[in-house]
Formats: C-alpha cells, sequence, structure tokens
C-alpha cells in the first residue's frame, strides 16, 4: 500500500559500497569483509530478496566483528572451537534463541561457501551443531476482536480506506505484512477475485479474495489511492 510521498525515499544500499561499515571506528581486515561481500553477491546472484540478503548482512557483522575482537583476520584462522566461542559470546550478550539461531546460519552458509569456491580446504562449520529455536506463536484474535480492529479505521479520509483494505486484504487471504507491503497493482485480479502474491525465495501463489476486501481495495483504488500518487512523476507500481 502507498504511503504519502516523501522527498527522501528508502532504496537497498549499494552492497558493495555499504557492507560491513563498523562502529566505534574498527573495521575488520579485507581478508574477512571482501569474501563476505562475495558471498552476498552470490545470494543477489540467486535472486533472493533483499530482506534475505540484509539478513545475511546483519547477521555476518556479528561475526566479523567477533573475529575482529578476537585479533582472527582471516577466515583461514578459525577453527570449529572459534565458532562453539561465538556461540557462547552471543548467549552471553543476551541474544535471543532465535537471533541465534540466525546468526550461527548466516557462519554455516558462509564457510559452506568460502569451501565451496576454493578459499577454504577445510571448512570449520562442517560439525557445528545448531540448535533449532522454539516457535513462538503469535496471540489470536477472537472473531469479535477481528471485527473491532477491522472497524478502527476512519473511512472519511484516505488514510483510513487505505488502512480497511490492507486490513480486509490481510484478514481473508492469511498472507504476511511483508508480502501485503510488496503488493502491486498488476497483483490484484478483482474480476476472478484473486490476488498474487509473492512469497519467500520469490515463489508466487494465488490467494481468494473475500467480498468485502474486494469492496475496500476497489473504494480504495478509486477514492484513496489517487491522492497518494506523486504529481511530477510517473505513478509507481505499489498497491
Amino acid at each position: 500500500m502507498l504511503n504519502k510521498p516523501t522527498t527522501e525515499q528508502k532504496t537497498a544500499p549499494e552492497t558493495e559500497e555499504t557492507i560491513f561499515s563498523f562502529s566505534r571506528g574498527r573495521s575488520a581486515t579485507p581478508e574477512l569483509t571482501e569474501p563476505a561481500g562475495k558471498f552476498l553477491k552470490s545470494l543477489e546472484a540467486k535472486k533472493q530478496s533483499y530482506e534475505t540478503v540484509k539478513k545475511r548482512d546483519d547477521d555476518l557483522r556479528k561475526l566479523l566483528l567477533y573475529l575482529d575482537s578476537r585479533q582472527i583476520g582471516s577466515f583461514a584462522d578459525v577453527e570449529q572451537q572459534t565458532l562453539e566461542d561465538y556461540r557462547l559470546a552471543l548467549v552471553d550478550h543476551g541474544y535471543s534463541d532465535s537471533t541465534i539461531e540466525s546468526a550461527l546460519r548466516a557462519a554455516l552458509h558462509l564457510f559452506r561457501y568460502l569451501e565451496e569456491t576454493g578459499v577454504l580446504f577445510e571448512n570449520p562449520a562442517q560439525n557445528l551443531k545448531i540448535k533449532k529455536a522454539p516457535v513462538i506463536m503469535g496471540t489470536i484474535l477472537t472473531e469479535q476482536e477481528m471485527l473491532k480492529l477491522l472497524a478502527q479505521p476512519d473511512l472519511t479520509h484516505r488514510r483510513g480506506l487505505r488502512d480497511r483494505a490492507l486490513l480486509e486484504t490481510i484478514y481473508t487471504t492469511g498472507m504476511r505484512r511483508a508480502e501485503a507491503a510488496a503488493l502491486t497493482i498488476f497483483d490484484l485480479q478483482p474480476e476472478h477475485e484473486i490476488i498474487s502474491v509473492t512469497g519467500k525465495g520469490r515463489k508466487q501463489r494465488l490467494l481468494p479474495l473475500g467480498r468485502h476486501a474486494i469492496k475496500y481495495l476497489q473504494l480504495y483504488l478509486k477514492n484513496s489511492r489517487p491522492e497518494y500518487l506523486p504529481k511530477l512523476s510517473p505513478a509507481p507500481d505499489a498497491l
């Protein structure tokens, strides 16, 4: 869904220039940052989503900062015990189980890539055991609570109409929040009562739309979305 146009728009950073810029005036050696940057580029080449690459970037920053603190300047100097100590450092830092799992999996994939590309002859992470973090389910709303939530937007304002269309669409399809944010006008097919969604791994699927979702989406497209469009540039594809 469109937001009100601003003069500054968020764009994906240029990976080669912005990756691994460390705080406190410290930076890891090129022997660490360059292979890590090439690994992230390989993910982009495999058509991984920007969010996935950014998450790997964030996870690898933790690893490189840790190696820097241990004065380890090359991946060739990393041993399995180094990674076990890294795990303990993440625990001591107070990271959640899911964050620790994600950080260790990023390290696992990185060292596998380094081995496959000939940077390393031996993978120190090959025997690394990663505990799967427990899945924490969110609170499930009752039908009355959901109806109350749907009634919150003020339909006399353009933002309220947009929000109601968004809520109805998420409610009727069960799509993820990030999937809803990435919708375009070309994904919507009200005449067939379906909408196309691009999920994880850029996989697309068709979801049925309920009559209330179709109603408010059409009202949004007619009465609200035009007011969010820029006046002096082409209209964006974002729904």
